[in-house]
């Protein structure tokens, strides 16, 4: 038998909730943040998701039966995931440069991501950590 883990995850976006429903279904106790205003302890899965159209893991269904039956909780702060969490996974957004939008031919000329939502957060996330010890 597999041990579960008690899961953080900052971001809960296009990655950070699809990955921590997946998380969840394999029976980790998942307890995401995200610096949105409307995620929160009080939210649930079901309303966060309610308007979307994302299918599930066979790309055929949709995801909402699966959020239905979901266990992901979500926090207020990073500090309430610093102390859930035996392991932490970071999905926050790295932005491209638009000449990097994925359709087009990739241009002879190099433009990194934007990383600076990344070292915000990697560096609040260190300050939580510090702090509990």
């Amino acid at each position: 038998m597999s041990r579960s883990f008690k899961v953080g995850f900052i971001g809960m976006g296009k990655l950070g909730l699809p990955v921590s429903i997946a998380l969840d279904m394999k029976g980790h106790d998942v307890l995401g943040y995200d610096v949105r205003p409307d995620v929160g302890a009080k939210t649930s899965l079901a309303e966060l998701m309610k308007d979307t159209i994302e299918t599930g893991p066979d790309a055929k269904e949709s995801i909402k039966p699966l959020l239905a039956g979901s266990k992901v909780r979500f926090a207020d702060s990073l500090a309430d995931v610093v102390r859930h969490a035996e392991v932490t996974f970071v999905a926050v957004q790295t932005p491209h440069n638009p000449l990097y939008e994925g359709i087009t031919r990739i241009p002879e000329t190099r433009v990194d991501f934007n990383y600076d939502w990344l070292i915000s957060c990697m560096k609040s996330l260190s300050k939580e950590v510090e702090k509990a010890g």
